[in-house]
C-alpha cells in the first residue's frame, strides 16, 4: 500500500518537474522570440525600452553574478520610439515583430514610423498603449477603426491625410485621453462631436485639417481645453461666437486662416488666453486694438505678415500688462513706427520686426533695447 501511494508521489512530482520545465522552455522560448523582436526593431532606428517589476531583482543578480545573461522571463512594459530626425520607414516591414511585441507594448512614438492598413490590426492589439503616434499617410478608414481596442490612450496622434469621421468612431471610448493630435485629417462635425464628449482632453491639434466654423460648436463642451491648433483650417469669422466661449483655453493657433476682427473681438473676452497665433490672417488694425484693450493677461502675440500698421498701436486706452512678446513681421509700417511701439512698451522683450529696407543703425538700436531689457529681466 505504502509503495504504491509512494509510486503515485513519484509520478506526480515527475508530472510537475516535466510541466514546469516545459514552461520553463516554452516562456524562455517565448523570451527569446521577444528580444529578437526588439532588436530587429532597433536595426530600424527604433529605440525600444523594456521594464518590469523583477528588473530589482535583475540588477541584484546582475551584481552578484558579473558576466552571467540572464533571460527575462518578466518582460513587463514596453515602449517604442523613433526619433523625428531619423525616420524608420515602413512598419510593415517588421510586421512580424511588431506582431509579437504588441501585447506588451505601452507606449508607441514615432511619428515618422508609416502605418498602413495591413499594420494597423497589429497595432490595435497594442491594448496597454497609453501613448500613440505614427504617420498615417497610407491609413484609410479601413485601418483607422482596427485602433478602436485601444481605450487606454492617453495622447493619440496621427499625420491623417485620408482619415475621415468614419474612421474615427472609436474615438468616444477613450475617456482618458487628454492630447489629441489629427494632421491634414478629412473631419468635421462627427468627429469634433465625439472629440467634445472626453472630460480629460487638454490639447486639440488639428493643423490642416477640414474643420470648418460652425463644426467648432462642439468644443465648448472641453472643460479643461487648455492648447488649441486649427491652423492651416478653412475656419472664419463665422467661428467668432464659439471661439468667444473657450474661456479655458490658454494658447490658441488660429495662423493662416480666414479669421478676421470678429474673431479677435470675440477672443478679448477670454480671461485665460495667454498666447495667440494670428499669422497671415484677415486680421486689421480695429481687431489689434480690440485684442490689445480687451485682452489683460495675454502674453505672447503673433501677427506676422497680417495687413496691419502703427494706427493699431496708437491711442489705446490699455496694453496688456504681461505682453512680453509681439511679432509684426511683414506689417505695413516703416521702421521708425516700428521702434516707437518697441520703445513705448518697456515689457516687451521679443519683437519681431524685419523690413527689407532696415538699415543697419535701426538694426542696432533695436538690438540695444532687446539686449537692455534681457539684462533687466536677469
Amino acid at each position: 500500500m505504502k509503495t504504491g501511494k509512494r509510486r503515485n508521489w513519484f509520478l506526480f512530482l515527475a508530472f510537475l518537474l516535466t510541466t514546469v520545465g516545459l514552461l520553463g522552455f516554452l516562456l524562455y522560448q517565448q523570451n527569446v522570440a521577444i528580444s529578437r523582436a526588439e532588436e530587429n526593431l532597433r536595426a530600424r532606428g527604433c529605440k525600444v525600452s523594456a521594464s518590469s517589476n523583477l528588473d530589482p531583482l535583475y540588477r541584484l543578480v546582475g551584481k552578484a553574478l558579473p558576466g552571467v545573461s540572464l533571460p527575462r522571463f518578466s518582460r513587463g512594459e514596453i515602449r517604442i520610439s523613433c526619433s523625428i530626425f531619423d525616420s524608420p520607414g515602413q512598419m510593415s516591414e517588421v510586421y512580424e515583430d511588431l506582431e509579437i511585441l504588441a501585447p506588451l507594448v505601452k507606449g508607441f512614438h514615432c511619428e515618422r514610423a508609416l502605418v498602413n492598413d495591413r499594420v494597423a490590426p497589429i497595432v490595435g492589439k497594442m491594448i496597454h498603449l497609453t501613448r500613440l503616434s505614427f504617420d498615417g499617410t497610407e491609413l484609410t478608414d479601413v485601418g483607422a477603426r482596427e485602433l478602436a481596442p485601444l481605450k487606454n490612450l492617453g495622447w493619440l496622434s496621427i499625420h491623417a491625410p485620408q482619415i475621415t469621421d468614419d474612421g474615427l468612431g472609436w474615438i468616444t471610448e477613450c475617456r482618458d485621453l487628454w492630447r489629441i493630435y489629427l494632421l491634414d485629417a478629412q473631419i468635421g462635425d462627427a468627429t469634433l462631436q465625439r472629440i467634445s464628449t472626453l472630460p480629460e482632453l487638454d490639447t486639440v491639434y488639428l493643423w490642416g485639417s477640414t474643420v470648418s466654423s460652425t463644426d467648432l460648436r462642439h468644443l465648448k463642451q472641453l472643460k479643461k481645453l487648455r492648447w488649441l491648433v486649427l491652423s492651416r483650417t478653412e475656419i472664419d469669422d463665422r467661428a467668432a461666437p464659439f471661439l468667444g466661449e473657450l474661456h479655458s483655453v490658454k494658447t490658441l493657433d488660429l495662423g493662416e486662416t480666414q479669421v478676421g476682427d470678429e474673431v479677435c473681438a470675440a477672443l478679448a473676452r477670454l480671461n485665460q488666453l495667454k498666447k495667440l497665433m494670428l499669422d497671415e490672417t484677415a486680421v486689421t488694425d480695429t481687431g489689434v486694438c480690440a485684442l490689445l484693450e480687451g485682452s489683460p493677461h495675454l502674453e505672447e502675440l503673433n501677427l506676422r505678415n497680417c495687413h496691419i500698421t502703427a494706427a493699431a498701436f496708437r491711442n489705446l486706452k490699455s496694453w496688456p500688462p504681461r505682453l512680453t512678446h509681439i511679432m509684426l513681421n511683414g506689417a505695413d509700417m516703416s521702421d521708425h513706427e516700428a521702434l516707437q511701439i518697441f520703445q513705448e512698451h518697456p515689457q516687451l522683450t521679443a519683437f519681431g520686426y524685419n523690413a527689407k529696407d532696415m538699415g543697419p543703425g535701426m538694426e542696432e538700436q533695436f538690438d540695444r533695447i532687446r539686449e537692455a531689457r534681457r539684462v533687466q529681466e536677469k
